[in-house]
């Protein structure tokens, strides 16, 4: 009988040479492995740093469209204000004529009372219809229905071109006209008076008003013009005083 006896394992044995290839070939593709990875991240921070510059931009972008637009809803809060006032100021002014002839009127008995003579001499009384008609329309400027006050004073001056009244109602209607700010109109309704009633106590104030008109509708020459007119005419009337002022303001 006979014995096997196992045959014993061959060992790898390398030579150093071996072994040096191995480690190299070993450690370049950790290494070419570890920069590729390296490279990619590089990429991603880069496009992350492009996406976040763009989202800069257009954040400073809209940044700036807002601020735009926050200083012109200021713009339009401060001139709406001003318009508020400037009409609160009109109200008041017209209210005081108004309530000043009211009181005028009542400490005489009658309205036409205070009314002046035209061109001068002594205006014959109106009559009983030209005097409602006035009255109708006085009523309706006190409450400042100006639209309707203008159609009312306007019907009056047509149905009565040289009534008692009729100065009066050119008057009122170029008031409620600059109260509108309607002020090409109120002009107009200014020389009615002016022209048709050269000598009526309100001529002075229908210059003035005028002007001022004039200066709301950037007609500087035209204005210094009316407004030196008042000054030759009216000599140390109260509408002189404020027409010296107000040419003292328009030369600054």
């Amino acid at each position: 009988m006979r014995i096997t006896y196992p045959t014993p394992r061959r060992r790898l044995i390398f030579s150093p040479i071996t072994l040096l290839l191995l480690l190299l070939v070993t450690a370049s593709a950790a290494f070419g492995a570890e920069t590729l990875e390296q490279r990619i991240a590089r990429l991603e921070r880069m496009q992350d740093s492009k996406v976040m510059l763009e989202m800069l931009q257009r954040m400073e972008s809209m940044t700036r469209e807002l601020e735009k637009l926050r200083g012109a809803l200021e713009e339009s809060q401060h001139l709406i204000e001003s318009l508020k006032n400037r009409q609160r100021e009109l109200y008041v002014d017209m209210d005081t004529r108004l309530t000043r002839l009211e009181r005028s009127s009542s400490e005489t008995g009658s309205v036409s009372a205070t009314l002046p003579a035209l061109d001068g001499g002594e205006s014959a009384p109106p009559s009983d219809e030209e005097q409602m008609k006035y009255q109708e329309a006085f009523a309706l400027l006190r409450k400042l229905n100006y639209e309707q006050a203008i159609a009312a004073f306007e019907k009056l001056a047509v149905g009565y071109p040289k009534g008692h009244y009729t100065p009066l109602a050119y008057y009122w209607m170029a008031e409620a006209n600059y109260a509108r700010r309607e002020y090409a109109r109120a002009v107009a309704d200014y020389d009615k008076l002016i022209k048709s009633f050269p000598a009526h106590s309100k001529v002075a104030e229908a210059l003035l008003k005028s002007a001022y008109s004039q200066i709301e509708l950037k007609a500087k020459d035209r204005a210094e013009a009316l407004l030196k007119q008042v000054i030759e005419r009216y000599p140390g009337s109260s509408e002189a005083k404020q027409a010296s002022d107000r040419l003292q303001q328009i030369g600054r």
